[in-house]
């Protein structure tokens, strides 16, 4: 299958699930819930973005995990676990063993931002980034420019800027 296959075949709860995973899976569990309610807040805002959580976990240029471009090995990675999650007629085997936990992890935590059991701890943000992934790292997007977060939540910055 190709990677747009995979993706478009993809649950909302396994997308929203692998971007969390994808995005922040070497911070803590705050973390990984801040970056689901960004996702969260972006498909509830009522114009800009896609009312779908999977569309919106694979808008161009929005989340870096699902984009070659924003890292390769970080992509590879995401597919991996997509291809899992997508059913097809072959069994598969667990990617990667030592992933499991945290993806299921992951996969609990998407469960409790799309039933609205989890607490929002970014104030509605609908973008973040950690100044450690950009490049250079310590650099700031252009959107950040002279804006104050609304919040910090591990390595990351959180911020509204839909209103």
């Amino acid at each position: 299958m190709s990677v747009a296959s995979i993706k478009q075949a993809l649950t909302d709860r396994h997308a929203l699930a692998l971007t969390i995973w994808g995005e922040a899976r070497g911070e803590s569990v705050e973390a990984r819930i801040a970056v689901g309610m960004v996702v969260k807040h972006r498909k509830n805002h009522p114009r800009r973005w896609p009312r779908e959580w999977r569309k919106v976990c694979h808008q161009r240029w929005q989340f870096s995990c699902w984009q070659r471009s924003g890292g390769a090995g970080n992509h590879e990675a995401v597919m991996r676990w997509a291809r899992y999650f997508v059913p097809d007629d072959t069994q598969q085997q667990i990617p990667n063993k030592d992933e499991y936990p945290l993806v299921m992890e992951c996969l609990y935590l998407a469960d409790g931002i799309m039933q609205d059991v989890l607490i929002d701890s970014v104030r509605r943000a609908d973008h973040y980034y950690s100044p450690l992934a950009m490049i250079p790292p310590d650099s700031e997007p252009s959107w950040a420019r002279n804006r104050a977060p609304v919040a910090i939540v591990g390595g990351s910055r959180f911020f509204r800027l839909a209103v």
